[in-house]
């Protein structure tokens, strides 16, 4: 099982200097192994609890990292509801439902990192992260709404150009896409964002 590490937001600032991190919580989950515990995986997501003031919703997006305050602003109203051009009937793993509710009221997950080493990608490392992850977040028994933006890594193609650059990087981001659709997140209408539903006991929908 992969080793999970709470800390409570991001690392740039602290709860004391901005309040707004005493409603995040950063998840950053590991996988080594042995005999020289070498970190083969990781991966990170930032939980945003809503709280009782809708109008801080925003602030508290911003403060837990530069991701979630890009989910922040392009899918929510700045008190947290569901932008109305995203609204509606939404395919999901279970069928089509519409998470326009859920997506109103439900704390905020977003992973905003997940790196496999080469020589171990394909051996479900990575569902093992984010699976972890999800089963910490949903401890304290309160639902929530799970989301990425995929993308490739700069690592697979900062040494290409021009066309084979474009081309890599389609192709990562269309194999992370894969990864996220496989764990049952869905497009969040138009959007580069992919979203899940997990209730307390980590069923998604």
């Amino acid at each position: 099982m992969p080793s999970t590490v709470q800390t409570p937001g991001n690392q740039k600032s602290t709860p004391k200097a901005n309040p707004n991190l005493h409603f995040v919580k950063t998840f950053n989950g590991k996988l080594e192994v042995a005999p020289d515990n070498v970190c083969i995986a990781t991966c990170t997501a930032h939980l945003v609890d809503r709280g009782d003031n809708p109008s801080r919703f925003r602030n508290r997006m911003m403060a837990a990292s530069d991701e979630t305050g890009e989910l922040a602003e392009e899918i929510f109203t700045p008190n947290g509801r569901l932008l109305p051009e995203h609204r509606g009937p939404q395919p999901t793993l279970n069928g089509v439902m519409d998470w326009s509710e859920a997506f109103d009221i439900d704390n905020v997950l977003t992973f905003t990192h997940i790196k496999i080493a080469k020589a171990y990608r394909r051996k479900g490392l990575g569902r093992d992260l984010v699976e972890g992850i999800l089963h910490e977040a949903t401890s304290g028994g309160k639902r929530l709404s799970a989301f990425v933006a995929p993308g490739a890594l700069e690592s697979e193609y900062k040494h290409l150009e021009g066309e084979e650059r474009e081309r890599v990087i389609k192709e990562q981001v269309d194999i992370c896409v894969q990864f996220w659709y496989s764990l049952g997140f869905r497009r969040v209408k138009r959007t580069n964002w992919l979203a899940l539903k997990v209730q307390p006991d980590a069923r998604a929908a």
